[in-house]
């Protein structure tokens, strides 16, 4: 139910944001939720406290709360409360189309495409999606198949 939610977010929100139309910007911060931004403070570290359905994005240390439009939530989830940097077109008031993204020192999106564990980049409509990372497809076959990843 999560990633049918996310995948309706994004399919709905993505189409308005046009690569071009916002304002570069580069933000590092905490990958945190919404709701608890709202009161201005991460989200605790409970485990389960990341797997409620709540908007992950990047929480800054000056307090304000990013949502990162095209990165999907179960990615989001899966670096929850982890460091993040990232590049990216801001739109008005705080929604960032991200080129770049990293998490605890790994490249999790570079120009707009994700960035395999095996450091592969593939666009967002091929990426196959393993417990909340996403793959080449070449390299999910592997996974999924008992191959050498």
């Amino acid at each position: 139910m999560r990633k049918v939610l996310t995948m309706a977010l994004l399919l709905g929100l993505v189409p308005f944001l046009r690569a071009g139309e916002g304002r570069e910007i580069a933000v590092k911060g905490t990958i945190s939720g919404a709701v608890c931004a709202a009161h201005g403070m991460l989200c605790p570290s409970d485990p389960d406290h990341m797997k409620k359905p709540e908007l992950l994005g990047i929480y800054t240390e000056d307090g304000k709360f990013y949502y990162l439009a095209n990165v999907p939530q179960d990615l989001l989830m899966h670096y929850g409360l982890q460091e993040a940097e990232v590049k990216g077109e801001l739109f008005e008031p705080n929604t960032i189309l991200v080129k770049d993204l990293k998490a605890k020192g790994e490249a999790l999106m570079a120009e707009g495409k994700f960035v395999d564990p095996m450091g592969h980049k593939v666009d967002p409509e091929k990426a196959v999606e393993i417990d909340g990372r996403y793959w080449c497809p070449d390299c999910a076959k592997m996974k999924q198949g008992g191959g050498m990843y």
